[in-house]
C-alpha cells in the first residue's frame, strides 16, 4: 500500500469549522498523484493515521477538490441515510455515464425515483426465490464442463457463470454466443470509465483517439448484445415472465407511463454490469480465501457435508447453510465488489462536527472502513463468525455496507446473496479449489474490485 504523506493537519484548504486531519500531499497535485497510484491503500492509510473523517485535496490548490473520507459507520448513515438529499453522485458517476446511460445505478432524482418504483416489485424477495431452481441448472451445467486435475481462471470462470445465470434468470436467454463479446466489451469499458474519471470532459471524449474507438465499439457491442435481447421478446414473449418481459411491461404506479427504449437499454446493461460483475469477483475473491485458510475450507466442507450429503443444493437448503452464506458475505468485508462510493455535497453539511462546504467531494469508502481496526477487531483476519446473526446485531450497520446503503442500496442484493450462496455450495461440495502454483493474486481496483492477473487454482476432487 502506498504510504500517506506524513501531515497531521490541514488547515489552509477552504474555511473549516475545526481543523480536519489529513495529509498534505504535494504543493501542485495535493494527493492526486498517490490516489491514482494507489487509490485503495491511501484510502486504508487515511483512515488508520488520521481517523473517522479526513481531507484530502486532488488537484492544483484553487482548481482542484477538496475531497472528505467519512469512515465512521454513524458519519457514513448521516451521508447515505440522514441527509441523503444533500448527497448527489459525484465524477465517478459521470463517467459511468458514458456507456450506462441513466439507468439505476447513475439516475438521480426524479428519474431514479421512477425508475426504482418500477424496477422494485421485479425483485420482491418471492420473486427472487422464485429464481433458485434456475440459478442451480446454470451451476450444474457449468460444473459438467470442469474436470478434476484441470487448472483455470477462477476468476474468468465465475464472470462466465455469473453472467449466464443473469441471462438465463433474468433474459430467459442463453447468451453463450456472446459471452465473450460481453465480457471483452465490459472489461473496455471498465477501464476507460476509471481512466476518465479525472478528465471527464466532452472534448477528450470525443477525439479521434484509439481509446475513444476501442470504447465506442465496445458500447457499440454491448448496445448490440442489448437489443438483440429486446426483439427476441417482443418477437416471441417467453412462456413464464422474466425480467426483460416485466420490464417491457411494468407501469409506473404514479403515471402510468411504461420504459422507452432507451431507458429500457439504460437498465438492461446496468444489470448486466451489476448483476454480474460485482457478484463475480465476490466469488473469485471467496475461492482465493477459502485455499488460503484451510481452517475455514474444513468448516466450509463440514457444512456442505451435513446440509447436502452429496447432493446438488436448492433454494429450500438456504436456511441451513448459514456458514456457507458468511463465508461470502466475509470475503465482501475483505475485498467489497465496490470499494468506494463518491458523493458530492450539495449544501453546506456538519459531520462529525465538522463543516462540509457545499459542492464537496465526499468519499465513503467499503474497503477502508471494512478494514479498520476500531470497528473490527483483527480485521485482516479472515473469519465468517463475524456474520453469525449475534455478531452482525452487534455492531453499527454501516460498519459493513457492500451494497451501500439507505434508499440506494442495491436493488439487486437479495438475488447477489442467494446467487453467490448457492453457487459457493454447488461447487464447494463437488470439488476443492487449490491454488496454482504460478498465481499470482493482488486486487486491481477499476470501478469494481477486480483481481488484476485472474485467479488461477487447480480442480480438485473432494
Amino acid at each position: 500500500m502506498a504510504g500517506v504523506e506524513q501531515q497531521d493537519q490541514l488547515t489552509e484548504i477552504g474555511p473549516l469549522h475545526g481543523a480536519i486531519p489529513g495529509p498534505r500531499g504535494e504543493m501542485l497535485w495535493g494527493s492526486l498523484k498517490v490516489l491514482k497510484r494507489d487509490p485503495v491503500g491511501f484510502l486504508v492509510d487515511c483512515s488508520q493515521k488520521y481517523g473517522d473523517i479526513v481531507q484530502f485535496r486532488i488537484g492544483p490548490p484553487g482548481l482542484g477538490k477538496v475531497a472528505y473520507l467519512v469512515v465512521h459507520p454513524d458519519y457514513i448513515k448521516h451521508v447515505l441515510v440522514d441527509n441523503q438529499r444533500n448527497y448527489k453522485k459525484a465524477v465517478t458517476y459521470d463517467s459511468v455515464r458514458l456507456f450506462l446511460g441513466e439507468g439505476l445505478l447513475t439516475s438521480e432524482g426524479e428519474v431514479w425515483k421512477r425508475q426504482r418504483r418500477i424496477v422494485n416489485p421485479l425483485f420482491h424477495p418471492e420473486r427472487v426465490a422464485a429464481l433458485g431452481p434456475m440459478m442451480c441448472e446454470v451451476v450444474g451445467e457449468f460444473l459438467d464442463r470442469w474436470s478434476a486435475g484441470a487448472t483455470r481462471d477462477v476468476a474468468a470462470d465465475m464472470r462466465r457463470l455469473t453472467l449466464d445465470v443473469l441471462c438465463r434468470t433474468m433474459f430467459s436467454t442463453d447468451i453463450e454466443g456472446d459471452a465473450d463479446v460481453i465480457d471483452e466489451a465490459l472489461d473496455t469499458v471498465l477501464k476507460y470509465a476509471i481512466r476518465r474519471v479525472s478528465f471527464n470532459s466532452g472534448l477528450l471524449n470525443r477525439l479521434p483517439t484509439a481509446e475513444n474507438r476501442r470504447f465506442r465499439e465496445a458500447v457499440a457491442a454491448l448496445n448490440g448484445v442489448v437489443e438483440r435481447l429486446v426483439a427476441g421478446h417482443r418477437a416471441s414473449p417467453p412462456a413464464k415472465p422474466d425480467l426483460l418481459s416485466m420490464m417491457l411491461q411494468a407501469r409506473d404506479d404514479v403515471t402510468g407511463a411504461g420504459m422507452t427504449d432507451g431507458q429500457l437499454r439504460d437498465e438492461m446493461l446496468t444489470f448486466l454490469l451489476a448483476g454480474h460483475e460485482t457478484t463475480a469477483n465476490a466469488l473469485a475473491w471467496c475461492w482465493y480465501l477459502l485455499a488460503e485458510h484451510p481452517e475455514v475450507e474444513s468448516e466450509f466442507h463440514k457444512e456442505l457435508d451435513s446440509v447436502l450429503a452429496g447432493r446438488a443444493p436448492g433454494v429450500d437448503d438456504l436456511p441451513k447453510l448459514s456458514y456457507t452464506r458468511q463465508v461470502l458475505e466475509e470475503s465482501m468485508r475483505i475485498y467489497p465488489p465496490v470499494w468506494a462510493i463518491e458523493r458530492n455535497a450539495i449544501g453546506e453539511d456538519e459531520i462529525g462536527g465538522y463543516r462540509i462546504p457545499a459542492g464537496s467531494l465526499v468519499v465513503l469508502s467499503p474497503y477502508a472502513t471494512q478494514h479498520c481496526a476500531r470497528f473490527w477487531e483483527d480485521p485482516e483476519v479472515f473469519d465468517p463468525n463475524r456474520f453469525t446473526k449475534e455478531a452482525a446485531a452487534a455492531r453499527p450497520s454501516l460498519a459493513y455496507f457492500p451494497f451501500g446503503g439507505g434508499p440506494r442500496t442495491c436493488i439487486g442484493k437479495g438475488f447477489a446473496l442467494m446467487e453467490g450462496t448457492l453457487i459457493l455450495a454447488s461447487i464447494g461440495q463437488r470439488y476443492r479449489l487449490a491454488m496454482a502454483p504460478d498465481a499470482r493474486v493482488e486486487p486491481q481496483p477499476l470501478l469494481t474490485l477486480r483481481p488484476r492477473f485472474g485467479v488461477s487454482m487447480q480442480v480438485c476432487e473432494r
